[in-house]
């Protein structure tokens, strides 16, 4: 099996200042584009990046119990990650994508974007992107209002159920109620679902260019993209296209 050459996926974590505090890390900017808005860059997600929102809060005052939140800024799918103890910034960074790809892929077989067989390929493909994770000091204003919710989301389930923190059948629970909401963005109020949105880019990411095939994801070669597939193959773009029409 030929594996192509795959550049970095670059992932921009933009910490609050809660963050940056509980991590104990001492962050540059966010790189000005756009002048004046030092602190709080506007961020989008493209082919080659995606951009997240991280905060955490407190449980409860003077817990040590943590729930660490990160929104990815397109889709506005909402990560949620509780902590007992304070981690290091790769124990984070380790528990930010067991979470993304846990997520990803549960919602792909949900939403009937993938099939059962699939998830070890897919999951490998996860895997074999590489991602070079950067931070940033910088919250995004326009994304800010969501992460907002999910910490009202997450004290209300804690208040209502007594709870001193979320263990993995609330954290689910919770996340997929929220994630469940018709998010309004932009001028517009463009209505977005962030679970489709959450998962559709998963696949351009890790997906794009490969196909399944017996249960497993290989990269296609370029060189033979003019050879008719086996009947047995499924091409991702083919099949998201046919979920549409």
């Amino acid at each position: 099996m030929q594996t192509a050459n795959m550049s970095n996926l670059t992932v921009i974590l933009a910490a609050t200042n809660a963050m940056r505090r509980w991590l104990s890390m001492d962050l540059p900017y966010l790189p000005d584009t756009e002048g004046g808005n030092k602190g709080t860059q506007a961020m989008h997600s493209n082919a080659e990046k995606t951009s997240w929102q991280c905060h955490v809060i407190q449980n409860h005052p003077k817990s040590f119990e943590r729930t660490a939140i990160a929104t990815e800024v397109n889709s506005r799918y909402t990560l949620l990650m509780p902590f007992s103890v304070t981690p290091s910034r790769e124990q984070w960074e380790r528990k930010f994508l067991h979470t993304w790809v846990n997520e990803w892929l549960n919602n792909a077989l949900e939403l009937g974007f993938a099939h059962p067989d699939w998830v070890r390929g897919l999951a490998d493909a996860f895997v074999r992107q590489p991602k070079q994770l950067s931070w940033y000091r910088n919250v995004d204003l326009s994304v800010n209002g969501h992460v907002t919710d999910a910490e009202l989301w997450v004290r209300q389930t804690l208040d209502h159920n007594g709870l001193a923190a979320l263990d993995d059948d609330y954290v689910f629970a919770l996340g997929e109620r929220m994630n469940s909401q018709i998010k309004r963005v932009g001028p517009m109020k463009k209505s977005i679902d962030p679970r489709i949105g959450f998962v559709e880019q998963g696949l351009r990411y890790f997906a794009e260019n490969s196909i399944i095939q017996s249960g497993s994801l290989s990269t296609q070669n370029p060189e033979n993209d003019h050879k008719v597939m086996p009947d047995n193959v499924v091409s991702m773009a083919d099949f998201r296209n046919r979920k549409r029409n």
